[in-house]
């Protein structure tokens, strides 16, 4: 018989008298590992879990504690497990150790169990000897040998069946145990597994439960920073007899506050202002509630505010930039502000004092270039007093906002000013009136125009030039003819310049103040102009007196020549009453400079209404400008000043220089005043003499058409008479 033949009888033999049941064993054995395993593993479980309870029970651990714990015991779980049960379970069990155990409990079987299995080997397992090593008829007889020994064996007894059964009552103990637990102390077990299993926030059982108010769910709250804080708390079943705030801030400094009791279930304390985070505890009872944590944050308020403002369309102006708190747009415009906040918002609002509110849009920003802001884009704002409600992330609301007056104010009409240069209230039938208009508007003037009105006829509209719609300022002139109006002499003309603005909802219309004209005759016009010069030349002659006045005063303030100063010597101050009234001179001295000015400036309107009526000659124009305003214009603007500063020189010092000066200034005021007054007088003459001839030459016309019509009425009478009747 050959050796492979000889093998597959023995393996055949061997597998299905010993292997079979080796195998029953093998599985036996590994449900012991497993057992062992698993009762080693729950009293790890039970242990750890006692632990925590302990642990939570007495320290009242937070969520995030309670976490890190269980994140521990499940590590300790996975650690027992893997030694008592895993690693066991995948260590190699052979055929041929679990031969060696049965043959090692039984002497007399001289090993043959292991010696049949290693001859035979194992399936999945190597060959430790071969038969070509060994002789065929010894590999017959050991088979035989351990078929025959361990043929009626039970290989289970080396298997402990005791030690099996105790930890089979060590785990019905231990669920025991666990029953017991829930079933004696359902309340604190539900609690435990409430807590540590689910991670829900129960409190365990007790005589005293005190619940901090005002707090989220992971016991945090968020408060103005720099403010009181006062903390209240509910206090459920037994209310204890003393309770405490126990509290650690960020520097480690800590505290302890009684509480006070408000009510059957309240209690309260107060922590003073808030300067930083706060980590607390409530004691009282059997209660120590967890840790609450206070965190300061400051309100939301504004940092910085733009104002806008776009006008309305017609107005065609570009946004502008408002500031302060007051703020005043035209009735159409859009407002639109932007804030800048100190951290983001959930809400914001613009609230006004009667209730109104418009919401704005929030922004969280991206950092320092785009802080976090809050936008409001006001399509038809109105009236009143306005202020902006924010509301932050932690739900805290700004304090003593912001109030802003915004008014509305309706396009108001142009501004009109008419000028009629050289005008005064008369005027003549052959006047040309120079009118000027200056119509101004803060959004733009659409026209303006003059009108003239006769009496109480329908007005007369004077075109302005033509210019672009929309100019803030326009300013025309144009020439009036009198005759034009239609007014003669013994009429009233009223001129009055109005322009009107661009608003869509008006226009808005702007007047000037009207001047009323009265229509005279030359004649009528020249005897008013003649009584306003007798009117001028009479306070020109007051003047005189009063300027004689004054260089007499101060003749009488200079030294006589015997007590005058030596040229060589320094002159000497003067004394405070002449001072005074030097000052007094130079006050009075400028009074009568205005007045000269005043009168130039009446003589020149004189003029200027003989040019409007077409009056003026030649020789006027000479008289009063070369002979008379001039004159007067030097006496206010140059001598005079000088004549003045003269004196305040001598008002300080008696120096001969300055009086010497004084006094030719004053002989030259004096002499050019003296001038003026006789070109008045002479001016005067002239137009007396011109208006009596003009008078005789009006009598003479007046005589001459008289003679006329007395002639006319003479031939009229002699070719009207009647024939005579003849004799009888």
């Amino acid at each position: 018989m050959s050796a492979m033949p000889q093998q597959h009888g023995l393996r055949t033999l061997v597998q299905e008298r010993l292997l079979s049941r080796l195998n029953a064993l093998r599985k036996s054995v590994r449900a012991q590992q497993a057992l062992r395993g698993a009762a080693w593993l729950v009293a790890a479980i039970l242990l750890a879990a006692t632990l925590q309870l302990v642990l939570d029970r007495t320290l009242k651990l937070g969520a995030d504690k309670r976490i890190v714990l269980n994140l521990a015991i499940t590590g300790f779980w996975l650690v027992v497990a893997y030694r008592v049960l895993v690693r066991p379970l995948l260590r190699p069990l052979s055929h041929r150790a679990l031969a060696a155990r049965i043959d090692a409990l039984r002497p007399d079987g001289h090993e043959s169990l292991q010696t049949a299995i290693e001859f035979a080997g194992a399936p999945g397992e190597p060959h430790e000897k071969r038969f070509d090593e060994t002789s065929p008829e010894l590999l017959r007889v050991a088979a035989e040998d351990a078929v025959a020994r361990y043929q009626a064996a039970d290989f289970r007894e080396v298997i402990d069946h005791k030690r099996a059964q105790r930890r089979w009552w060590s785990l019905a103990g231990m669920a025991a145990c666990v029953a017991f637990a829930f079933l004696a102390q359902r309340e604190l077990m539900v609690t435990w597994f409430t807590r540590n299993c689910l991670l829900c926030d129960r409190s365990w059982p007790q005589a005293t439960y005190i619940v901090a108010e005002g707090f989220d769910s992971g016991r945090r709250r968020f408060l103005p920073r720099g403010e009181d804080f006062e903390l209240s708390a509910v206090v459920e079943k037994k209310m204890p007899r003393t309770s405490f705030v126990v509290w650690r801030d960020e520097s480690g400094a800590t505290g302890r506050v009684p509480m006070t009791r408000v009510g059957d279930n309240r209690l309260t304390a107060s922590l003073g202002a808030l300067t930083g985070n706060l980590t607390l505890r409530i004691e009282g009872g059997d209660e120590v509630t967890e840790d609450y944590s206070i965190i300061a944050v400051d309100r939301p308020r504004i940092v910085a505010t733009q104002i806008r403002v776009q006008p309305p369309a017609y107005v065609r102006s570009e946004p502008i930039e408002l500031t302060g708190t007051t703020l005043e747009v035209l009735r159409g415009s859009t407002l639109s502000f932007t804030l800048n906040v100190n951290h983001p918002l959930t809400g914001a609002r613009l609230i006004g004092a009667d209730g109104g509110e418009w919401p704005c849009i929030t922004r969280a920003g991206a950092g320092a270039e785009t802080p976090p802001s809050a936008e409001l884009f006001w399509a038809e704002p109105r009236s009143g007093a306005f202020h902006f409600a924010l509301v932050d992330q932690y739900g805290l609301e700004n304090r003593s906002p912001v109030r802003y007056a915004v008014k509305v104010a309706a396009d108001q009409p142009p501004t009109v000013q008419l000028t009629l240069a050289g005008v005064g209230e008369l005027v003549t039938p052959q006047a040309v009136l120079r009118t000027t208009v200056l119509a101004s508007d803060t959004y733009g003037v659409g026209a303006a125009n003059v009108f003239s009105q006769r009496n109480e006829e329908p007005e007369m509209e004077w075109k302005l030039a033509a210019g672009p719609a929309g100019r803030r300022r326009i300013e025309e002139t144009l020439a009036i003819a009198v005759a034009k109006t239609g007014a003669r002499a013994g009429d009233k003309l009223r001129i009055v310049g109005r322009a009107e603005d661009l608003d869509p909802a008006g226009p808005n219309r702007g007047e000037s103040e009207a001047r009323v004209l009265s229509v005279v005759t030359r004649e009528d016009f020249e005897l008013a102009l003649m009584l306003r010069e007798r009117q001028l030349r009479a306070e020109f002659e007051r003047l005189i007196s009063a300027e004689r006045a004054l260089i007499d005063n101060y003749g009488r303030l200079t030294p006589p020549v015997a007590t005058a100063t030596a040229p060589d010597a320094a002159a000497p101050p003067q004394s405070p009453r002449i001072a005074q009234q030097y000052t007094g001179l130079i006050q009075r001295q400028s009074a009568t400079a205005v007045g000269c000015g005043a009168l130039a400036r009446n003589f020149s309107q004189i003029l200027e209404e003989l040019r409007t009526n077409q009056i003026a000659k030649r020789q006027d124009e000479r008289r009063v400008n070369d002979l008379i305003v001039a004159p007067l214009m030097e006496l206010e603007t140059r001598l005079m000043p000088q004549l003045s500063e003269a004196w305040s020189g001598l008002r300080k010092v008696d120096d001969p220089a300055l009086r010497d000066q004084a006094d030719r200034t004053a002989a030259r005021v004096l002499g050019l005043m003296q001038a003026v007054l006789k070109a008045m007088s002479e001016w005067e003459g002239y137009r007396e003499t011109v208006g009596q001839l003009q008078e005789i030459i009006d009598q003479q016309q007046s005589l001459h058409e008289a003679t006329i019509q007395a002639l006319e009425r003479q031939i009229n009478e002699l070719l009207d008479e009647p024939d005579a009747p003849a004799n009888p």
